[in-house]
């Protein structure tokens, strides 16, 4: 089996553990049709048996109500990945404390911050490069605003290309997210 390649076997076991975990008077979707099958289905083929397996059992324990619809666990998977990234007031202190460590030479900043895992961040500064040229304390607090924007939908995209490629939750490795709390200037 294909390591981002969910297996039939595992598909069905996800899905009866749904069904179980809220019984069929509340879980209401109808598995007997083979097109809703293929439906579920076809939004998941792409992950791993483990990642599928995870994401279901969190899913369950996390909500009172089951899923009408795949679109909840994805929406219940986006979740557990954005708790898996900085804030974007966190990202924007150490990002811009980096940057500054660094003279405003953007290219150094933003590689370490993808050494550490914080693809993000990386490409919302590097995107946002040219503004940071002529910089006045004046203008800081509408950067901050746009970058804060700009990292949002950094994060939103990621998301987007993991779930596509399979990634489900984005199980990529972010080093310095242990120290998330810590003073990461």
């Amino acid at each position: 089996m294909e390591k981002n390649k969910l297996s039939g076997i595992k598909f069905a076991e996800g899905m009866e553990y749904i069904e179980k975990y809220y019984t069929k008077e509340y879980f209401k979707v109808d598995l007997d049709n083979v097109i809703v099958r293929k439906l579920w289905y076809d939004v998941f083929k792409n992950v791993s048996d483990d990642e599928f397996e995870m994401v279901i059992k969190s899913y369950c324990l996390s909500n009172v109500y089951p899923p009408q619809n795949p679109s909840r666990i994805l929406e219940h998977a986006r979740n557990i990945t954005i708790r898996q990234q900085l804030t974007d007031d966190e990202a924007w202190e150490y990002g811009y404390n980096l940057v500054k460590r660094y003279n405003f030479n953007m290219k150094r900043a933003c590689d370490e911050m993808e050494e550490n895992g914080y693809h993000a961040m990386a490409r919302a500064f590097t995107k946002m490069g040219g503004r940071f040229v002529g910089l006045t304390t004046a203008s800081l607090p509408y950067l901050e605003k746009d970058w804060k924007e700009r990292y949002l939908d950094e994060i939103d995209q990621i998301i987007r290309i993991n779930v596509n490629s399979g990634n489900l939750i984005g199980t990529s490795t972010h080093k310095l997210l242990d120290d998330k709390g810590k003073d990461n200037k």
